[in-house]
């Protein structure tokens, strides 16, 4: 099952990735012209943020979120490979505040590299870019998460642990 929930998040990073690109050239950049934002509008830092933050991180963290905390009890990519989110706390399924934190903890390492990235200037636009820690931060949070999931006997990671949910096959119908 280990195998099938990396592919599955690779999946749904996948599918996320898609519908972020075509936010971007469908709507944001369109927008972004209108408003009169240009390139040298991203050379800040907190610009930058701003916009990963309403463009990447808020639709991202919706789609986990409302997926995990759906009838399905799963994202897209867990249903395609059978899994889902149980909930350990009671009886009934996921709720949405769990799903959210479930999320969060899920996708923080994603916006520990933002944040690292776009601080004190994005790292693109540094003329001096040299190793950012937080980026070390990401790879220990990373590395701590999938740890979990592979030496604790009920494969929950720190998502689940947090959340008091764990990932289980999903009964056929």
């Amino acid at each position: 099952m280990i195998l099938r929930r990396a592919a599955a998040y690779l999946l749904d990073v996948a599918i996320c990735f898609a519908g972020f690109a075509l936010l971007q050239f469908a709507l944001f950049v369109p927008l972004r012209g209108a408003l009169g934002i240009a390139d040298d509008w991203f050379h800040s830092g907190w610009n930058t943020q701003l916009y990963t933050l309403l463009t990447a991180s808020l639709p991202v963290w919706a789609y986990f979120t409302v997926t995990q905390a759906s009838a399905a009890q799963a994202t897209l990519g867990m249903r395609a490979l059978g899994l889902g989110v149980s909930n350990l706390r009671g009886p009934g399924p996921v709720g949405a505040g769990q799903a959210f934190v479930r999320s969060l903890v899920l996708l923080l390492p994603w916006e520990l590299a933002h944040i690292s990235n776009n601080f004190p200037m994005p790292l693109w636009y540094d003329p001096q870019p040299g190793f950012r820690p937080g980026f070390a931060l990401v790879g220990l949070l990373g590395g701590l998460n999938i740890a979990l999931i592979l030496l604790r006997a009920d494969r929950r990671g720190l998502h689940d642990l947090v959340a008091g949910s764990q990932v289980t096959q999903r009964k056929k119908a």
